[in-house]
């Protein structure tokens, strides 16, 4: 565990001398060391005053941080010794700056590469491997030894094996094992052991595979990416067109692909490898509903809708000849399985996520840039502008739930409308908006067939609504052809008043 950390907070040039002030957290003690005479020169005077101030640090945590920028790295536990030879070897590299600001103070600055390159070291102590097993006991070994070559801790989770799995395991008495009897679904014993890798504190979880495709030496690519971007989910990206590639994987794969951008908008070129690293942390809250193979596409999925980066990096990938390749996957069943989740998924994304990401998207940056575009230098005319916005409304509000914005934007192309003005205007039907929506149809419906209304704005829900399905259904055409009338109007006229004629001509 980090306890105590150093920090240089600034430097400062009196009369060509130069005093470095270090902060010991959390004691909060201060160190003062004096250097005359220092020459400003990029990479040496602060390799000189490092040098100084590590002179102090003997076998502790250590964490250098720049005053006028956010980025810092991290050593965990480095001797005095290696980390000075390590910043020594970049003397020559012109990596490490010193500059002066306004104030006349003079700081340390760090570049990116130089901070990806010693949190590297970081994010391997925070690091464990995980890797699921079933019946590949002919493969297992040689993983596993390819894997400790790399000093991690490993965690294995035997997911009710039947061969030699246990025997095998046996060999390796440094390693973690989690064994049950039955066999649970490859999600299962993922869940498990990345659950267990949580409960131990590690932050980062390299999950592979035990059937020797994966390589071991690919682990370094996905250290040096999370040094760059922490907290990213990350998946190795196999070459497709590579030796005995099975031809069911590479469709299966595109097909996934397909589903992952239309429920998250984010495009990969392998969103099925089972080399990957979870940031743990960022998962704990994450309650996830499938136990088999379409396990791994349910979580990243997730972490996508979280804010999580989920990324691509590119890893080798070994397939043997079909009559020695071992595989568990059931093509109708699991296929089935994962047909079922992509449409949930897509349904839950058409309702929530998309709406909610435009709503988080609206920023005052951004509606201008929208207006500029759409409305103020568009070359549409102001009754093409308003009858894009009043076909919108109403799309918002017809009674095709999950399904207006996407129906809305195909009708538009056909029709020759402004296809973006419509899809945002069709946003009317956002979740804060639905109870006033379903209210005002419901309402409408009781004056156009003369039925009661006997339900109030709080309660009327989805669910209610159904004993008045007749009545919502007819008063949700009418009461969208009222609020898209009404749209219309208000926006041609305030683009009469406000648009001015010389921006509609160019």
């Amino acid at each position: 565990m980090l306890t105590n950390f150093y920090t240089i907070e600034a430097i400062a040039e009196q009369g060509g001398e130069y005093n470095c002030t270090i902060r010991l957290n959390p004691l909060h003690d201060v160190y003062k060391g004096h250097f005359p005479g220092m020459p400003v020169v990029p990479g040496v005077c602060m390799l000189r005053i490092i040098k100084e101030c590590m002179s102090t640090i003997l076998d502790t945590p250590v964490r250098f941080q720049t005053v006028t920028s956010c980025k810092f790295l991290s050593v965990v536990n480095p001797s005095e010794q290696e980390l000075l030879d390590f910043i020594f070897s970049l003397k020559d590299s012109n990596r490490l700056q010193v500059t002066a600001n306004a104030g006349g103070v003079t700081v340390l600055k760090l570049k990116a590469t130089i901070v990806a390159e010693l949190e590297h070291q970081q994010q391997e102590s925070q690091s464990v491997i995980v890797i699921p097993t079933y019946n590949n006991g002919g493969t297992l070994g040689q993983v596993l030894t390819d894997v400790l070559a790399y000093s991690f801790p490993v965690i294995v989770v035997n997911d009710g094996s039947t061969d030699n799995t246990l025997e095998v395991l046996k060999g390796f008495p440094g390693i973690r094992v989690i064994s049950y009897p039955d066999n649970q679904g490859k999600g299962y014993a993922l869940n498990t052991g990345l659950k267990a890798a949580t409960e131990a504190g590690y932050r980062y979880a390299i999950t592979l595979d035990s059937d020797g495709q994966h390589y071991a030496d690919d682990i370094p690519v996905f250290l040096k990416e999370i040094a760059l971007y922490p907290d990213s989910l990350l998946i190795g990206a196999r070459n497709l067109a590579s030796d005995n590639m099975p031809g069911k994987n590479t469709f299966a794969n595109k097909f996934s692909n397909f589903w992952f951008t239309l429920e998250t908008g984010i495009r990969l070129s392998d969103t099925q490898s089972g080399f990957r690293l979870y940031p743990l942390h960022k998962l704990k809250k994450m309650h996830l509903f499938t136990t088999k193979y379409e396990y791994e596409l349910e979580i990243i999925v997730q972490a996508a809708w979280r804010n999580i980066r989920v990324a691509n990096v590119p890893i080798k990938v070994y397939y043997p000849p079909a009559g020695e390749r071992i595989s568990h996957f059931r093509p109708l069943r699991d296929f089935t399985r994962i047909s079922l989740l992509n449409s949930v998924l897509v349904l839950i994304a058409l309702l929530w996520y998309w709406p909610w990401k435009c709503v988080r998207s609206v920023t005052k940056e951004n509606v201008k840039k929208f207006v500029s575009k759409n409305i103020t230098h568009s070359a549409e005319s102001n009754l093409r502008i308003a009858l894009a916005v009043m076909f919108g409304v109403f799309m918002g509000i017809v009674p095709i739930w999950g399904y207006q914005m996407i129906v809305a934007g195909v009708l538009a192309h056909f029709m020759g409308l402004n296809k973006v003005i419509t899809i945002v205007a069709s946003n009317i039907s956002i979740p804060p908006m639905i109870p006033f929506l379903l209210f005002g149809s419901y309402v409408t419906g009781g004056w156009v067939l003369d039925q009661p209304v006997t339900l109030t704005l709080h309660e009327v829900t989805f669910d209610t609504i159904k004993d008045s399905l007749l009545q919502y259904l007819a008063g949700s055409m009418v009461f969208a052809v009222i609020c898209g009338l009404l749209a219309g109007f208000v926006c041609l006229t305030l683009l009469s008043l406000f648009r001015k004629p010389e921006r509609i001509a160019g």
